[in-house]
């Protein structure tokens, strides 16, 4: 697997650079500039990313999310925990106390200390999630050997922080994302 370092040296070989003229630090902080603003241009403007050489595109979409019905009989599809963390929080400052389940060694609920629920759960039927449209290609098209013919070999990694952003972004702003279906 390449990692930056050669990514850098194959760079300056390319464009006939040296480490005088280009730095490695100042590499990486224009490639952390770029990532930041694709992630930006990604999230709050809805836009979608075309990369170079037959990568694919890198979007935002809506995925579907599994209902469950909770213990007391409400539909959820998950804890939105920093909702619930808020609420929790202001019982303490209150002086209240927040529910708290105890179980057995089995994991089974067996009891909780009588203090106030503050779990939150997120009501949502889609949730915004990145996405990686691959190109389909053959081996070779037309006498054309693709590069990175063996493209499911790679994968797409987010960070959490991205997935987070992403996450707080819609919640605040309410974005209409891309259906599934892609």
């Amino acid at each position: 697997m390449i990692n930056n370092k050669q990514m850098y040296l194959e760079f300056l070989k390319e464009e006939g650079l040296t480490k005088e003229t280009l730095p490695y630090n100042k590499y990486t902080s224009v490639i952390k500039m770029h990532n930041i603003e694709v992630m930006r241009q990604l999230i709050e403007e809805n836009k979608s990313y075309n990369m170079d050489f037959l990568l694919g595109s890198l979007m935002i979409i809506e995925k579907r999310r599994k209902i469950r019905i909770s213990e007391n009989g409400n539909h959820y599809t998950s804890i939105n925990w920093p909702e619930s963390n808020k609420k929790k929080k202001e019982l303490l400052e209150q002086g209240r106390l927040p529910k708290e389940v105890y179980k057995d060694e089995h994991g089974k609920i067996t009891g909780d200390n009588g203090g106030e629920n503050w779990i939150i759960y997120s009501t949502s039927e889609t949730i915004p999630r990145f996405y990686w449209s691959l190109y389909k290609r053959k081996k070779k098209d037309n006498g054309i050997d693709y590069p990175l013919s063996r493209i499911r070999r790679y994968r797409l990694q987010i960070t959490i922080k991205n997935r987070r952003l992403l996450l707080s972004y819609n919640e605040n702003h309410n974005i209409s994302y891309t259906k599934e279906a892609v």
